[in-house]
């Protein structure tokens, strides 16, 4: 986001141009959309497996707690 700043600043000192201005802006844009997207997926995700495994949700999130599995070493 600081270098979107510097070239709008640029800009505005007419130092570059408007196309790209532009440019900058408008790949910024992108990466914040994709950033968004992937923050999306991993809640998605969470939720996803949430459901699978039947955990409760506290606070809208309910991280998943890593267990041991139980080894049964009574002789039968």
């Amino acid at each position: 986001r600081s270098i979107v700043e510097k070239t709008r600043v640029a800009y505005t000192n007419n130092d570059i141009d408007a196309l790209t201005f532009f440019n900058m802006e408008y790949t910024w844009v992108l990466k914040r959309l994709e950033e968004l997207d992937l923050e999306q997926t991993q809640w998605e995700n969470s939720l996803a497996l949430q459901t699978m495994l039947a955990l409760p949700v506290e606070n809208g999130f309910s991280p998943v707690e890593r267990q041991e599995p139980h080894i049964d070493t009574k002789e039968r």
